[in-house]
């Protein structure tokens, strides 16, 4: 198995595959959050769950218009 291959399998399971670990995917674990409880940070120097999202989103978007030459 190829590092990209791995990678994508990971991500795979931790967006995609509710069978893939122990843990919710992330959708699953998030559509019953309420805006306001995505925008709490728990504490200082921990990052909201609307944060890590967003992050994810962009790091999405980025790769995918990397790959498509953009």
């Amino acid at each position: 198995m190829t590092e990209a291959q791995h990678l994508a399998d990971a991500l795979e399971g931790l967006l995609v595959n509710p069978d893939f670990g122990w843990y919710a995917v992330l959708p699953d674990a998030v559509s019953c959050l309420t805006a306001e409880q995505a925008a709490n940070e728990p504490a200082k120097g921990f990052n909201s769950v609307w944060k890590v999202v967003n992050h994810i989103a962009y790091w999405q978007e980025y790769f995918l218009r990397l790959m498509e030459n953009e």
